[in-house]
């Protein structure tokens, strides 16, 4: 069993915060790294289509990973605010 920070300690919640915002501020990196990710795709995607025309299902393709940037995006602005990400990017992330 973990100790409560009352047991570990006065300044145990203050660590435990500074270390929750640090691991907060870590995964906002990450989404955005992931939104950046998927710009790029959305991008080859565009270019993709333009060349290969409606043969190929890019357009689409382009459109959902801008859908998921943005999801993305926001999951990074609820980390730095320090709650969690909204619904809508869960539900995002089941679609696929």
């Amino acid at each position: 069993m973990v100790p409560t920070s009352a047991q570990q300690g006065p300044g145990a919640a203050v660590r435990i915060r500074a270390q929750s915002k640090r691991l907060r501020q870590r995964l906002a990196r990450v989404a955005e790294q992931v939104a950046e990710v998927e710009e790029q795709c959305a991008a080859i995607h565009d270019a993709m289509a333009a060349h290969v025309g409606p043969v190929v299902d890019a357009g689409e393709r382009a459109a959902r990973a801008r859908r998921f940037a943005a999801v993305e995006r926001a999951t990074a602005r609820a980390y730095r605010r320090g709650v969690a990400p909204p619904d809508v990017a869960w539900a995002t992330l089941r679609q696929g």
